[in-house]
């Protein structure tokens, strides 16, 4: 039994050696393999075309396998076969693990996610049939495929569930987290522990060695490549969707290839989830939706975005040694609050400077600025207004300490209206050529201070966008005014969350302290009038100002693994997603995880009596 998983390693290498450069593989791997084998017979031609077919998926991939990726890859990929038990290949696959260090992660490079999903051969088929098919590329795309698998198995089903996205094969997954570089998470505030809303949640933070508010976004895209190892998700990479509607039903999807145009196929499943930032597909099936702040009576206005860059070169120690020269300097003080006084309301500049001499807290994996003054000394240097209507604010920053000099910012803040922020969201989210100069000038300050040898900032692949729209053909939106209240009754509940009404920025025509609601949410808000379609993340049915909460991420991440078992009730019992309640989907996660939901929503409604809460 070795010597067949060497022979197979044997002829992967030689495969690949004529398909990619030698220097791509761990040389020392091969010479040790050759000579390993060099008595031994050959595979069958069979066992080669089988070889064959999955280097085909795999090719252009470029990846390290962990040692459990490898596993899962050798355990679920339906093109290598092998003449022994799966169980006892895995068990065999150990101990080479174990036995030989000569055989590096090197040697598999380039058989990762390509070669692991049987998707990728979709074009090539007769169009499939899934219980489940899935939209995005964020960790809620993750939450909701993962865990529809694990309902689907815990409900004697043998999953069938595709997640399609954009992306190409060798880009990571985690979207927002991982392209957007967002590595502050926010979390649920219901207590001091920042108890996660979710069992799944959960999970995630555990498997992305989250210590309480960093996500690195390696860790985050190879924890979220072993999520779907695990779960034997299929995976469509480089595809766009075209749904076709009839009777308040998805038919079929519609699917191109992005890299290839010509190949399209169609697809069908028995419920769709649309988890793409912007509610892509749910637009193009139709349904009805609210631009920014449309339902506040403010539809050109939404929040601002972000470029969350990372600095490298830079630690927290050097940070505070240019805190505190700023602090410390009498002079680049007195200029900034003279400038603060000239360009903005007094009774703001006054709130402002109130802790402009406190020094920054260092949390066990992030820090939180107290002082505008780093940003306004910026300001200062740049000559610009304090003021994103007029360029950009270096607000006080959110940091997420990723290693010991490598820092990840949200802290700049750019305004636009809710109109231009969709359409640079439909084109990508990448950062304005504008953003990027104001970056590298970011740089060259930094340096100035001359506590490190060289900082280097680093742009996003994309922005972090806070809103942009929301699905409003939803079952029963959930609004402020609900969240004010402590949500919906225990018996329509999923989970509960708590967070500010968090207007980082400010919404144009709506200003003033917002309370924080701890509030009980459910699945409603995400079932569309689309009968077997259901939107989950920030476009959701959120109303009112409520979207300054459900915006982020944990809450939706949440949702998602509770409209996965919905999912996977659908296919159980044979009826539609939009039929099911969160009464139901909150049980049968209970039932998989074997660990019951604890509801405390809270009435805030009588300390906050705000007309302006809708």
């Amino acid at each position: 039994m070795k010597i067949l998983f060497l022979q197979i390693l044997f002829i992967f290498s030689q495969l690949l050696s004529s398909v990619f450069p030698l220097n791509s593989l761990e040389q020392n791997d091969l010479v040790y393999l050759n000579d390993y084998l060099k008595q031994n017979q050959k595979l069958t031609e069979t066992q080669k075309g089988e070889l064959q077919r999955a280097l085909t998926i795999s090719a252009g991939i470029d990846n390290k396998l962990s040692e459990l990726e490898w596993k899962s890859f050798l355990k679920i990929n339906p093109t290598i076969k092998f003449n022994s038990s799966y169980s006892d290949s895995l068990q065999l696959i150990d101990q080479e693990f174990k036995q030989n260090s000569k055989i590096k992660h090197g040697f598999v490079n380039k058989l990762y996610l390509g070669a692991s999903y049987q998707a990728a051969q979709i074009f090539d088929k007769a169009p499939e049939n899934y219980h489940l098919i899935v939209y995005g590329n964020e960790l809620t795309s993750v939450a909701v495929v993962v865990m529809a698998s694990r309902a689907l198995v815990g409900l004697g089903v043998k999953p069938k569930v595709l997640l399609i996205r954009k992306n190409k094969p060798e880009e990571p997954f985690g979207g927002l987290l991982v392209q957007g570089g967002l590595a502050y998470l926010d979390r649920n505030q219901i207590n001091a522990n920042l108890t996660p809303s979710s069992e799944f949640y959960r999970e995630f933070l555990k498997r992305a060695k989250v210590k309480r508010i960093a996500a690195n976004p390696h860790l985050v895209s190879e924890a979220l490549k072993t999520m779907l190892l695990e779960a034997n998700v299929h995976i469509l990479h480089e595809s766009v969707l075209e749904p076709a509607v009839i009777d308040n039903q998805i038919k079929y999807l519609k699917v191109k290839n992005l890299s290839d145009p010509k190949k399209t196929t169609t697809l069908q499943a028995n419920s769709y989830a649309d988890t793409s930032q912007d509610a892509e597909l749910a637009r193009a099936a139709g349904l009805k939706y609210s631009i920014g702040f449309q339902s506040l009576g403010f539809p050109g206005s939404t929040l601002p975005v972000s470029p969350v860059f990372r600095t490298k070169g830079l630690t927290v120690q050097e940070l505070q040694k240019i805190e505190k020269q700023i602090i410390a300097n009498p002079y680049l003080m007195k200029k900034i609050k003279e400038k603060l006084y000239a360009e903005l309301d007094k009774d703001f500049a006054d709130w402002l400077l109130k802790k402009a001499e406190l020094p920054f807290h260092v949390g066990e994996d992030f820090v939180d600025f107290r002082s505008i003054a780093l940003g306004a000394a910026y300001h200062l240097y740049r000559n610009k207004p304090y003021d994103f209507k007029k360029g950009f604010l270096f607000d006080r920053p959110n940091i997420a300490i990723l290693s010991k000099d490598e820092l990840s910012w949200n802290a700049l803040l750019y305004k636009f209206t809710s109109y231009e922020v969709l359409e640079m969201a439909d084109a990508g989210s990448r950062p304005t050529e504008e953003m990027l100069s104001e970056l590298k000038e970011l740089e060259k300050w930094l340096n100035s201070f001359g506590v490190s040898k060289q900082i280097k900032v680093i742009a996003p692949q994309e922005l972090y966008v806070r809103q942009s729209l929301n699905i409003l053909d939803v079952k029963e939106p959930l609004s402020g005014q609900i969240m004010l209240h402590g949500g919906l009754s225990p018996e329509k509940a999923v989970g509960t969350f708590c967070y500010y009404f968090d207007a980082r920025g400010g919404i144009e025509g709506l200003g003033g302290k917002m309370p924080k609601p701890t509030f009980n949410f459910g699945i409603e808000h995400s079932l569309t009038k689309i009968s077997n379609l259901a939107v989950v993340g920030r476009s959701a049915g959120y109303t009112g100002l409520a979207p300054t909460a459900g915006r982020i991420l944990e809450i939706n991440v949440s949702v998602g693994s509770f409209i996965a078992a919905a999912a996977a009730i659908v296919t159980h019992e044979n009826r539609s997603i939009y039929s099911v309640t969160s009464k139901e989907a909150r049980a049968l996660v209970e039932r998989i995880t074997g660990v019951p939901v604890l509801l405390q929503g809270k009435d805030l409604s009588k300390e906050f009596k705000d007309s302006r809460i809708i």
